[in-house]
């Protein structure tokens, strides 16, 4: 490190307290205080951004250094380097490290620009290292750094060495030859400790060379037998692969097949919801007709109830009443004849009298049998209806098997639109929809 650069690096660390006078002395200092962090951080910042605009050539990777600086100044601001003390009117900022006033601008010496030997990504830490030392915290967490680093921290301390012993020439020298005399030291031990390293190394390796020889036979015979075995292991191992290949081919095949099955299905389930969405209000239809149905053949139960149960037991239970009201009917329907009336006038008045009778129960009778026919008609429509609705889900469900086909569908069309029982012929049979279900089950 040139004495240039070492000025332009100690002038950041060289205010050790910060002591403002007067009554906003406390002030100031809390305000200082609390911008210690943010002015090391700028420093940081600056420095390494000043470091990119040197022409030195570098041939080590210094990016990392910004991070392992950032890292270390977060770290000893934890631990509070800095404090107030003092009375009113004379407070102090001061502790274990430098106070920062304020960091540098974007220009710096035109002799650290231009240096070829002075990269500040090792000389700035160096001197940072070096200043903020007194907080206890070491760098990188302890983990080894750069080579360079070391050099630099070197020239740094022995720099900072003669510049506090300036005024004392005897000091000066003294400094110098303990520095030199220190990194003679340090040399020597290096040196000291590889040739130790160098020569136990060389003992073990001679000590263990038969070892060595005698592993590497036994290793040999080792490989020797593990290739036999691992060549029958290949036979077998091929054997099986055949094996594996011919069973992938079948699970291919059944995959095939599955898939293609599942296809299938999805599309006549596709299918079947088309024509349910379709013709659903068609089976609706016949569902409220077979429901109507139902209700009028209900209906028509009661009524022959009425007519079979309730008034022959209302008649048998007022009978007496029902013979009166009859003689008077038959009385009042009485015609006197003359005692000379001829055999013509007599039938005439019988006649007379079984027609008052009897045609009051003919038109009961006749009631009678327009309700029967009335329920068997509504039985034989609620049928119907129920088998043109199970004719219509039937088709659903062939469309989702995949068993309907342009064929099916006139068929179908056919049985639900033959003449309802009573408008055709003379049978009354349900629609015979035996051949559709020939169709769905594939005969």
């Amino acid at each position: 490190m040139q004495q240039a650069t070492y000025r332009y690096l100690h002038d950041f660390f060289s205010t050790l307290e910060y002591s403002p006078s007067g009554s906003a002395s406390r002030a100031l200092t809390e305000h200082a205080l609390a911008g210690q962090l943010d002015h090391y951080r700028r420093l940081v910042s600056s420095i390494f951004s000043n470091a990119a605009k040197q022409k030195i050539r570098r041939i080590s990777d210094s990016r990392s250094m910004l991070q392992v600086c950032m890292s270390y100044v977060n770290s000893i601001f934890e631990k509070n380097p800095l404090s107030i003390s003092g009375i009113e009117g004379e407070f102090v900022l001061s502790g274990v490290i430098p106070v920062i006033s304020s960091p540098p601008g974007d220009t710096f010496p035109k002799e650290v620009e231009e240096s070829f030997t002075d990269d500040l990504n090792f000389c700035f830490p160096a001197a940072l290292f070096f200043e903020l030392s007194r907080a206890g915290v070491k760098p990188n967490n302890g983990n080894p750094l750069p080579p360079e680093l070391d050099r630099e921290s070197a020239s740094y301390a022995a720099w900072r060495a003669i510049d506090s012993s300036s005024d004392d020439p005897s000091s000066f020298v003294a400094a110098r030859n303990n520095i030199i005399e220190k990194q003679a030291k340090e040399l020597a031990d290096k040196i000291d400790e590889a040739l130790a390293d160098i020569n136990k190394r060389t003992t073990e390796h001679a000590g263990s060379l038969d070892t060595h020889l005698r592993t590497l036979s036994e290793r040999t015979d080792t490989a020797l037998k593990s290739t036999e075995d691992a060549i029958v292991r290949a036979a077998s191992f091929e054997s099986q692969i055949l094996d594996l290949t011919k069973k992938a081919d079948g699970l291919d095949a059944a995959i095939d097949a599955k898939t293609a099955d599942a296809d299938d299905k999805i599309s006549g389930f596709l299918a079947s919801a088309k024509a349910r969405s379709t013709y659903e209000n068609l089976k609706i239809h016949w569902v409220n007709r077979s429901r109507t149905a139902r209700s009028a053949m209900f209906a028509s139960w009661i009524f022959l109830g009425i007519l079979l149960i309730l008034i022959p037991c209302f008649a048998v239970y007022e009978n007496e009443s029902i013979v009166a009201l009859i003689t008077r009917i038959a009385n009042a329907a009485n015609i006197t004849l003359p005692t000379d009336a001829g055999p013509i006038a007599l039938t005439i008045a019988t006649f007379s009298r079984l027609i008052i009778v009897t045609i009051p129960l003919a038109l009961y009778f006749w009631l009678i049998r327009l309700v029967v026919r009335f329920n068997m008609r509504s039985m034989l429509l609620m049928d119907d209806a129920n088998v043109r609705a199970t004719i219509i889900e039937t088709y659903y469900k062939m469309i989702e098997e995949r068993a309907a086909t342009i064929e099916d569908r006139a068929l179908i069309l056919t049985a639900l639109c033959r003449p309802p029982p009573g408008h055709g012929g003379d049978s009354v049979d349900p629609p015979n929809f035996t051949e559709l279900v020939d169709k769905a089950m594939g005969k």
